[in-house]
């Protein structure tokens, strides 16, 4: 799966985040006025404003160690719910960051490619 850019992956992570959680506000690269942590995206549920989400995309060959503690980072001052690290297909997670990301309470959200359809193969083989 290539992707022409990362912009295209942080709207392509954007749209699936606001399908995955249809009920909430989504803000992009929101500052915090007291630590200056600005998150990828910062989701808030419409009817409970204390119900968070925080996602980080890492357009990155290899997911490390550093790259979700970043993300647990931002526990002070955002309070999320959930952290989410949101990456593209062919990213390589270890078994080791996966145990990391358990312990910090990070979900990594592995990004699907499109699958192309029988008319979409036949107008490309043209």
């Amino acid at each position: 799966m290539v992707r022409k850019s990362w912009r295209k992956f942080e709207q392509e992570a954007l749209d699936s985040l606001k399908r995955k959680y249809p009920g909430y506000d989504w803000e992009e690269q929101k500052v915090s006025g007291t630590t200056g942590y600005k998150p990828d995206f910062y989701g808030q549920d419409e009817d409970d404003h204390r119900d968070r989400i925080i996602a980080e995309c890492k357009y990155v060959k290899e997911l490390t160690n550093a790259n979700v503690d970043q993300v647990a980072r931002y526990n002070y001052p955002f309070f999320p719910q959930e952290k989410i690290i949101v990456i593209p297909q062919n990213t390589v997670v270890s078994s080791d960051v996966r145990e990391h990301a358990d312990e910090k309470n990070v979900d990594i959200m592995r990004l699907r490619g499109k699958r192309k359809t029988f008319w979409d193969k036949i107008r490309d083989s043209l």
